[in-house]
């Protein structure tokens, strides 16, 4: 897998431990706060909320809730952002959370039931909730109310706090970031070490359950991962999740990033991964229906583990055809061979530290198109290896037409596979026609595959893209939801899918839902946008399903 969801996994696992581990007790005092917890200006986040659900047909609703927020707002500062941060002391976790107010002493009797009345205990500072098993201590200064559970930790409270969430509430409406780099480096030794006794004593588990020739293989990947997640925990700088909606598109952002420190090695190779140029730039045109692409460099410490993977994956390939019992005994071992062959080809890809490939969907006036590509270690290999299949595969029943090497195109082997569409699905056979026509094309460094109407046609414009086309972000699927919609009325027309068609032309190109992880200043954010448009069209299905009912 790409080292940029080896990230996200890397740090969530990181996070999770620095959470909930019984040794924070023991850390010693950090110079900033570990964890900070941001809440944008509540109107602006209320106004936003309101925005994307009447975008969604459900502005009344919304005004009924947001009224209710309202009333449990009332003596808040609704001007101003809220939140919260962690620093580790002698003692622990010290955790002081802040609120804008104008009257606390309204927010406190709105309360009342839940908490119980408030009570003095001196220097400014009110008890509450002393019939519950912590009572908070809260402390009034500059228009903020300060919350704690340790009354000590309201002795050194910032005088602005806004200060402490501006950069998060800049760009999320609620965000959590935690400082990996604010860690003593004692507490991430006794982190570590708690994390690799839980580890091990999984990994024993399951390698206790395995054929002996895979437990060294899963124990020597095991301990690489957790190698990872150690370096991780020792070069990452911070760690940040954010919400974000836009008030004006009725846009919903969901984000989190990764950075490193200065300086490190993890720094240095996430700028080598977010560095590589794509031999697939502009593929699918300027708007695809589907777009989606892989184009990163792996870590080291990724294609070192690439050995002892394929040979997990090889095993695994090689016993599932001897227990098919569909696969005649005299075809086991060709088939073996060419799955070898095909196996081979990808370890050798990944061998080189690069992975490059993209796919694209363009829906046509009354048609349909497919394309995409991979760059790879022997394109000729492993046209070999599919051509093996098709010679053991052509005698079967229902098998489709197939013409291998029937034409070439740019210094690239094409072969030609052929189903009758309205087969597989009337509603495609409207699309393409009577036959489904793919192409598979094979170079020296490329694969590439197109299907449609004119696989060939589609096949060309990707045939002729220059390798390192230009930059590329390292992941992302793109969806352009209008477009389906359209395509799915235009198919078989309903009231449900006239009401969707009608949202998309409204979007006027704001239909996407994309995943994506783009590079940053030394690191990665991972992203999930979902546009205005597809809020909309999600509204007006809601509304035609109730209106079928």
């Amino acid at each position: 897998m790409a080292q940029s969801f080896r990230f996200l996994v890397r740090a969530s696992l990181a996070v999770a431990v620095l959470l909930v581990s019984p040794l924070v007790a023991r850390a010693q005092a950090g110079a900033k706060p570990f964890m900070v917890v941001s809440i944008n200006k509540l109107d602006e986040i209320l106004s936003d909320a309101g925005a994307m659900a009447a975008a969604a047909g459900q502005g009344d609703a919304a005004n009924l809730w947001l009224g209710l927020a309202g009333v449990y707002a009332t003596g808040l500062d609704r001007t101003k952002p809220a939140g919260a941060y962690v620093s580790l002391g002698d003692s622990g976790p010290q955790v002081v959370a802040f609120v804008p107010v104008k009257n606390l002493k309204q927010i406190l009797a709105n309360f009342q039931a839940q908490l119980g009345p408030a009570k003095d205990v001196g220097n400014g500072v009110l008890e509450v909730g002393a019939n519950l098993p912590q009572p908070m201590y809260i402390k009034e200064q500059a228009g903020y109310a300060f919350i704690v559970q340790d009354p000590q930790s309201l002795q050194n409270v910032p005088a602005d706090p806004s200060k402490v969430v501006q950069d998060l509430v800049a760009k999320y409406d609620i965000a959590v970031q935690v400082n990996m780099g604010n860690l003593p480096a004692e507490f991430r030794e006794l982190a570590v070490s708690q994390l690799k006794m839980g580890f091990d004593g999984a990994l024993q588990a399951q390698a206790d359950n395995l054929p002996e020739e895979q437990r060294a293989i899963t124990e020597q990947l095991g301990k690489a991962s957790m190698k990872s997640i150690e370096d991780f925990m020792e070069q990452a700088d911070q760690v940040t999740i954010g919400i974000a909606i836009d008030g004006r598109t009725s846009g919903l952002t969901v984000e989190s990033s990764v950075t490193a420190k200065a300086g490190t090695e993890l720094a240095k190779q996430m700028e080598v991964v977010n560095s590589v140029k794509s031999a697939f730039g502009g593929l699918g045109g300027r708007d695809p229906a589907v777009l989606l692409s892989l184009t990163t460099a792996l870590m080291p410490a990724d294609v070192a583990q690439v050995p002892a993977g394929m040979t997990a994956a090889r095993q695994q390939a090689m016993q599932a055809i001897d227990d098919d019992a569909g696969v005649p005994a005299n075809k086991k071992e060709p088939l073996k061979s060419a799955m070898g062959g095909i196996l081979d080809v990808i370890q050798a890809t990944m061998a080189t530290g690069k992975l490059d490939m993209a796919a694209a969907v363009n829906l046509l006036p009354g048609s349909l198109e497919v394309v995409g590509g991979a760059v790879v270690a022997d394109g000729l290999k492993l046209e070999k290896s599919v051509k093996q299949i098709v010679e053991m595969a052509k005698d079967q029943p229902n098998f489709p037409q197939v013409q291998l090497d029937f034409a070439k195109l740019d210094g690239v082997n094409l072969h030609k596979i052929e189903i009758p569409a309205g087969e597989i699905d009337p509603n495609l056979g409207r699309l393409l026609g009577d036959r489904l026509e793919i192409i598979l094309g094979f170079s020296r460094d490329r694969a590439l595959m197109a299907v449609g109407r004119d696989g060939v046609a589609t096949l060309k414009p990707v045939t002729t893209l220059s390798p390192n086309a230009g930059p590329a972000i390292p992941v992302q699927l793109r969806v352009a939801v209008g477009q389906w919609m359209k395509m799915a009325n235009a198919v078989e027309s309903s009231p449900a899918t006239q009401a969707l068609a009608a949202a998309a032309d409204q979007a006027n190109g704001d239909d996407k839902v994309s995943l994506s992880i783009r590079p940053i200043e030394r690191g990665s954010a991972y992203s999930m946008q979902i546009s205005g448009g597809v809020i909309k069209m999600a509204g007006a299905a809601f509304k035609a399903m109730q209106e079928a009912q």
